[in-house]
């Protein structure tokens, strides 16, 4: 609207004189024509034809040499001059016409800007024209720019306020102010305000347009912004982990107060770093490199957790062990714009740790010596008491009877021995491959002869090969069963499985990735507590109702030299399993090929 009534006006005040100055012409034309017409007659009249004939006649009929042919040549003079006067007229018209199309045309589209403009005169500061959307903010024609900004009657520059025309005018150039408008209702806006001057030929300014921006949302997005970013400071100040987060290239672009203080470097210094020129990382055992974690997560798009003790090195080279892990970050299209890394300083926890582990130790060492010596002792008691009852008696068979029994204390005095070599450095099994399905059955039938527990059996036909020293793991099977036995003192059923099984990295079992049997002994016994389950592995553990052994340390410590896994799962009241698992044999071993297997137990 404003360019079109600008250009309008300029159009028409030069398009407009022009038609003055051409129709003064041709009434001029006409005029002298018409004058001189009558003046010519009248001269002629006068000197030479006053007594023959009349003015009028003369002027209607022409000279008498002539005729008519004066009068016709100069009305034809005239009508050709009005012909041509007529066209530039009608030419005039039609420009006219169409600049009032082109103005229509200009107005509708500047009204249809959502933006207020206003044309402004640089001397008075007067509003020349506004557009419909300028209305919106009070302005009108006539009325004057400081009114509307700073609702005053003298100029924004005389309250030491900011004044855009007069800066438009020193510099001849676009500028750009803020300024907040309250309604008449009192709420407010934020604008943005955009001058531009309009010069003429002569480079010389002499209006001025204005359009206003409501930045109101922009403004409140920013408060936003800003109130989201400081509370995520004070939240990543508050976090007792470091945190630090880089972009898509491995710059650090944010790091809170306690990643600045394990890794040395504060914020200033850190940001636009690369990560591995901040986050320095070693392994705790090899001392090499580890490898840049942003890297990972930006190659994989997943969560990278590395749960492995790690050292960090920070810049006055103090060491801090830690624990972290990675994390993308994801706009709302899934695309990954950055990482963020959490670590965790364990120092002070691996110290207490490896302390109580010793702890730990020691206690086990202590209950393990108050085992043994109990049960040698015991051994001992009997050897010395059936020796000195035997050096008392004169009957033979009393003295036979008695060595026999302290024979028999020295054999278990040396199985003792024995199941101590073995949790203690067991050697190495003699290992041979076999199919151990029977095995399996024969192992638990034998450790359950005598008692008022039957057996359950449910093992795959396809059972892989295995290679273990069959002595061992039959030690191994009897262990749990006897366990299974004290439990159940009022007898009932033992479930045993064994199947095929393939482990992945994501198992969760402290076994390398391949192919197992497992082995699992279900019981329906009393169960065992939490805090006995914990400890159902070491030495003398109060494992059953009935005492303390080393049946199931030796047992763990014998799958162990298998390179297999044992685990335990129990509620208590209702019944324990375990489950062995072992690794299957590359050789490859049929039934037939088998030999029976005799226990020597």
């Amino acid at each position: 609207m404003l360019l079109g009534n600008i250009a309008q006006q300029r159009h028409s005040r030069i398009m407009g004189e022009n038609m003055k100055i051409d129709y003064k012409i041709f009434f001029a034309s006409i005029s002298c024509g018409v004058i001189f017409w009558l003046l010519s007659t009248f001269i002629w009249y006068a000197l030479y034809y006053k007594r023959s004939t009349t003015y009028i006649n003369l002027l209607i009929r022409g000279m008498p040499e002539h005729g008519t042919y004066l009068v016709l040549m100069i009305f034809g003079l005239f009508a050709v001059f009005g012909i041509i006067m007529s066209r530039i007229v009608s030419q005039l018209e039609k420009s006219e016409k169409n600049l009032k199309i082109k103005n229509h045309l200009l107005n509708k589209i500047m009204d249809s800007l959502t933006y207020p403009f206003i044309v402004i005169d640089i001397n008075n500061y007067q509003i020349k024209m506004a557009n419909s959307s300028a209305y919106t903010i009070g302005a009108k024609s006539k009325d004057t720019c400081y009114s509307l900004i700073c609702n005053n009657d003298k100029p924004c520059s005389q309250f030491n306020r900011p004044c855009l025309i007069d800066e438009v005018k020193k510099t001849k150039k676009p500028m750009v102010i803020e300024h907040l408008y309250i309604d008449a209702d009192g709420s407010s806006k934020s604008y943005e305000i955009h001058g531009f001057p309009i010069l003429d030929d002569n480079d010389n300014i002499i209006q001025i347009i204005e359009y206003w921006i409501d930045i109101s949302s922009y403004k409140q997005a920013k408060k936003y912004l800003e109130n989201e970013r400081e509370r995520s400071a004070v939240t990543l100040r508050s976090i007792g982990d470091g945190v630090i987060v880089t972009d898509i290239d491995g710059k650090i672009s944010l790091i809170n107060s306690v990643a600045e203080k394990l890794t040395g470097w504060n914020e200033n210094e850190a940001l636009g770093k690369d990560l591995d020129d901040v986050f320095i990382v070693i392994n705790d055992q090899t001392r090499e490199k580890h490898g840049n974690i942003a890297k990972k997560v930006l190659d994989t798009g997943k969560v990278i957790t590395l749960t492995n003790n790690l050292i960090l090195i920070s810049k006055d080279k103090t060491e801090y062990v830690i624990k972290d892990s990675g994390a993308p970050i994801k706009d709302k299209e899934e695309n990954i714009i950055g990482v963020v890394i959490v670590f965790t300083d364990i120092t002070i926890d691996q110290k207490i740790d490896i302390e109580l582990q010793r702890i730990e130790r020691l206690e086990s060492i202590g209950i393990l010596a108050s085992g043994i010596a109990h049960d040698f002792n015991n051994i001992l008691t009997s050897i010395l008491g059936n020796i000195s009852l035997a050096s008392m008696s004169t009957d033979i068979e009393k003295i036979q009877r008695r060595l026999h029994n302290a024979e028999n204390s020295c054999i278990k005095a040396r199985d003792l021995t024995r199941q101590l070599l073995i949790f203690s450095k067991g050697g190495v099994p003699a290992k041979k491959t076999e199919l151990i399905s029977d095995f399996i059955k024969e192992s638990a039938i034998f450790a359950l002869s005598g008692s008022n527990i039957k057996a359950k059996f449910q093992i795959s036909e396809d059972l892989l090969p295995v290679s273990i020293d069959e002595a061992l793991i039959n030690q191994v099977i009897n262990n749990i069963i006897i366990n299974a036995i004290q439990s159940m003192p009022n007898g009932g059923v033992i479930k045993i499985y064994a199947e095929n099984l393939e482990l992945d990295d994501n198992s969760g079992l402290p076994l390398n990735k391949g192919n197992y049997i497992k082995i699992s002994i279900e019981d329906q016994g009393s169960g065992i507590s939490k805090d006995d389950l914990q400890k159902i592995f070491d030495p003398y553990c109060a494992s059953t109702l009935k005492g303390y052994s080393l049946g199931l340390a030796v047992s763990y410590s014998i799958v162990k030299r298998h390179d297999g896994h044992i685990s335990v799962e129990s509620v208590f009241g209702k019944g324990t399993t375990f489950h062995v698992y072992l690794p299957i044999s590359d050789s490859i071993v049929s039934k037939n090929d088998m030999t029976k297997t005799n226990f020597n137990l």
